[in-house]
């Protein structure tokens, strides 16, 4: 990905719900110093959920200028834990060869002074984030190990049946596991993450030809989820394509962030066999065509 712009993934006109979508988003990252888990309150986590947020869009290549939006998408995904999302943040723009940000497309020839302001602050805005962190090569770093010891402890405590052999392969040497990161604000619709998902299996494939380490054996991913009280037992996907890839997973368990009766928020942890990305793709692919 040698070029800083991408694909253009979607075309729209953005609305007032978008607008407020991201502001309620950008909140968070005004306390650069407060701990992921106070950032958000447990109402807030599923504010948005039901608002479109519609605007036109194109991925890039993650930059320097992207911690603070990367790390607020990491914020929401990491709710309530102890997980150093800035740690996670300057991975994944150390290794900005694989995966993409997406950004809105603003017009170059606009001359009135008031839209190029909006233009500057919309253009720096980080709509949504794809990527992969091989946790198996960088078990070293800080965030690694307390994503491993998150999901350690969250599938022994709702899914002891699960939870010997996700630490297997979590922990095995023979295995290579990708931390797939697939965040975006609330409202962009499930689309955007066809090409996202394409785009980042190209850039995989082109670094394994260059004997990085990204030939994966498994891949694991964090979903944020949430419960409803008129359907008790039932989990809903903020990204709705995430429930296939669920479907399709060899292991997941789902947790609630707190033990508050009234918190609905949850997370989903899906482990799956890196042979099925293809399929899974697929399958995306065709439930957002229909």
């Amino acid at each position: 990905m040698a070029s800083s712009k991408k694909k253009r993934v979607l075309e729209s006109e953005q609305t007032e719900n978008s607008k407020e979508s991201e502001e309620a988003v950008n909140d968070l990252s005004d306390d650069e110093d407060a701990d992921s888990d106070d950032n958000m309150s447990d109402e807030s986590e599923n504010e948005f959920a039901n608002h479109v947020l519609n605007v036109e869009l194109e991925a890039r290549t993650p930059e320097d200028s992207d911690y603070h939006g990367i790390r607020t998408l990491l914020q929401m995904l990491f709710n309530k834990t102890t997980v150093n999302v800035g740690d996670m943040t300057d991975i994944i723009l150390s290794q900005n060869y694989v995966g993409c940000v997406l950004k809105q497309i603003t017009e170059d020839d606009d001359d009135d002074d008031e839209d190029d302001a909006m233009d500057v602050d919309s253009e720096n805005t980080v709509f949504g984030i794809m990527t992969v962190i091989n946790i198996t090569d960088k078990q070293g770093k800080e965030c690694v190990n307390q994503l491993k010891s998150l999901v350690t402890s969250r599938c022994k405590a709702a899914a002891p049946a699960e939870a010997g052999k996700v630490l297997e392969i979590l922990h095995s040497a023979d295995n290579q596991v990708g931390f797939l990161i697939s965040e975006r604000l609330y409202g962009l619709p499930a689309q955007v993450a066809v090409p996202s998902l394409k785009s980042l299996k190209k850039d995989m494939e082109k670094a394994c030809r260059k004997k990085m380490k990204y030939d994966f054996t498994h891949f694991l991913m964090l979903c944020q989820t949430y419960q409803c009280k008129e359907e008790p037992g039932v989990t809903f996907y903020t990204n709705p394509e995430e429930e296939l890839v669920a479907e399709m997973s060899d292991h997941q368990a789902t947790w609630k962030l707190t033990d508050d009766d009234d918190d609905l928020a949850t997370r989903t942890m899906v482990l799956f066999s890196a042979d099925k990305l293809d399929s899974i793709i697929g399958k995306i692919e065709e439930a957002v065509a229909t």
